[in-house]
């Protein structure tokens, strides 16, 4: 009878695992969410000092976005003197540029949106051909299915 005690603690103590992994799934999500809803308010942000507008501009009504501005979903990195304009590095170099700038592992959706917000524009299709290659380089890596993160230099398996 008291074994049967030993056995329930050992259940208790799976679902609780199973929980904690659920919750750090959740949070990842949530995470990658804040941050494409930030690059969205980013890129509205550039937008509207692209168009002189602002909550001083004193154009009310007018400060409207047009139909045909579409949120980009993406995520805003500040440009860095190494990349500072990604259409001239290569697509592994700049896909590996976003996956090093972001905290959080990347789908590919998110990656083509970042790069968008650098003014590069690439297929999901080339997008997922490019993190293969990278998979087998040892610079990035698959954390779980459509997730990626940049290995550093020193975790790839190098030549």
């Amino acid at each position: 009878m008291s074994y049967e005690i030993v056995e329930e603690s050992q259940a208790n103590l799976r679902d609780i695992r199973e929980k904690v992994v659920q919750a750090r799934e959740l949070l990842a999500g949530l995470e990658q969410d804040e941050k494409l809803a930030t690059a969205e308010l980013e890129g509205l942000l550039k937008w509207a000092a692209r168009m002189g507008l602002g909550p001083n501009s004193g154009t009310g009504s007018g400060d409207q976005v047009p139909d045909n501005v579409v949120s980009l979903n993406g995520e805003y990195v500040p440009d860095e003197p190494a990349f500072a304009d990604l259409s001239l590095a290569t697509r592994s170099d700049a896909v590996m540029h976003v996956l090093e700038s972001s905290e959080v592992s990347l789908d590919r959706s998110a990656i083509a949106a970042m790069l968008v917000n650098h003014e590069r524009f690439e297929s999901l299709d080339a997008i997922s051909l490019t993190l293969t290659g990278l998979k087998r380089q040892g610079r990035a890596d698959q954390v779980t299915r459509g997730q990626w993160r940049a290995l550093s230099p020193s975790l790839g398996t190098g030549s």
